[in-house]
């Protein structure tokens, strides 16, 4: 009977080093993928959303907006988890996160540049701002350098 004992305990004790390393391993991946998650729906919210309106008030008056009280809809968006993008002086589009710690202390800024192509068309180009310069360009992924041709 103490042999069971003895064996069912080491079993145990086994399964849980199992169960913590697996934790260990798979709890920073899991948080990477969530955050990835938040950085893609800002992201697209700043694509869809932002970057059109800025375009649309380029094509229509021929030059960038003075300010964001000159373009007509809402120039600010909030995320329900922390942070947001808004519409600064001259069309440059501003994100931020609250959530992401490694992008708490950092800015994406999208700067509209008039393109010299007789078609009144603008270029975008990404600056990033902040500690971790490596990390959000991570985050980033192509985007930027899609952004950037």
């Amino acid at each position: 009977m103490k042999k069971s004992v003895k064996k069912l305990l080491i079993e145990i004790s086994i399964v849980i080093t199992i169960i913590f390393l697996l934790s260990r391993i798979a709890l920073p991946v899991y948080k990477e993928k969530i955050n990835r998650v938040r950085f893609n729906y800002a992201l697209s919210e700043l694509l869809d959303k932002q970057k059109p309106l800025v375009d649309d008030y380029y094509k229509e008056h021929k030059r960038l907006p003075a300010s964001a009280s000159k373009i007509s809809s809402s120039t600010e968006i909030r995320f329900p988890d922390g942070g947001g993008t808004r519409i600064e002086e001259n069309g440059i589009i501003h994100l931020w996160f609250d959530v992401i710690p490694e992008l708490k202390e950092a800015s994406i800024y999208l700067v509209p540049t008039v393109k010299n192509d007789n078609k009144g068309s603008l270029s975008w180009r990404c600056d990033v701002s902040g500690k971790e310069k490596e990390r959000i360009e991570k985050y980033f992924g192509n985007t930027c350098k899609y952004l950037n041709r």
